[in-house]
């Protein structure tokens, strides 16, 4: 895969201080981490030295795109890398590919340092490509959808990103709020206002959390 051959995954970022309020944070994948929109897609970065492999930017693009496009071919029959590729083909300006390189670059700050951008279809893809990395960050799972269509059962102890205690039941209320549950450690961005966290999550600013490894923990965001 990618991950192994040209870059780490920088999921965990995980702090031991757990904030008791939260501010503002622009929603902009600037360094590793794992960004969640409120169409249920799903963005992650990935940052790596890559000063000592003896490659250069350009070869790496190519070792990405040609990685990306074969999972594609395998998971959907389209032998594509970027949006920006299907711009230029008649008839499929629209069409979403499973895993689409937005971006890779060099760090301004850094010429040895890559940063990629890559967007998911779905929750699924994001699992199936990042596999190993998730197993390594203690778990397997990331879904992604509705408090009303939750692919996993919501459940366990809540608090408002303040840590104020809330009942399920409020919770359950608000039907239309958007559900993340994952099972890794991980650094987790959602494209609104995270409302209600499980107890084992850590709030950063109103919108980034931390969530621990080897047990599930949910994200509930507006």
């Amino acid at each position: 895969m990618l991950k192994k051959r040209l870059m780490t995954v920088v999921l965990a970022c995980v702090t031991a201080l757990a904030l008791t309020a939260c501010g503002d944070k622009e929603f902009s994948p600037v360094k590793g981490g794992l960004y969640v929109n409120d169409d249920h897609t799903v963005k992650s970065s990935y940052v790596e030295d890559f000063s000592g492999e003896g490659l250069n930017l350009d070869e790496l693009k190519s070792m990405a795109q040609a990685e990306i496009a074969a999972y594609n071919q395998e998971k959907s029959g389209l032998n594509y890398y970027s949006k920006e590729q299907l711009k230029d083909v008649e008839g499929m300006e629209d069409t979403v590919l499973p895993i689409s390189i937005e971006n890779i670059e060099k760090n301004e700050k850094n010429e040895n340092e890559l940063i990629a951008v890559l967007d998911y279809a779905t929750a699924a893809d994001y699992v199936t490509y990042n596999q190993d990395d998730i197993s390594s960050y203690g778990g397997t799972t990331l879904s992604v959808g509705t408090v009303a269509d939750s692919p996993v059962a919501i459940e366990g102890s809540f608090v408002t990103i303040k840590g104020k205690n809330v009942e399920l039941s409020e919770i359950m209320e608000n039907s239309e709020y958007h559900v993340v549950y994952l099972d890794f450690a991980a650094t987790v961005t959602v494209n609104g206002t995270v409302k209600y966290i499980s107890t084992n999550v850590s709030c950063q600013t109103k919108n980034t959390v931390t969530t621990p490894g080897n047990e599930g923990a949910f994200i509930i965001f507006k």
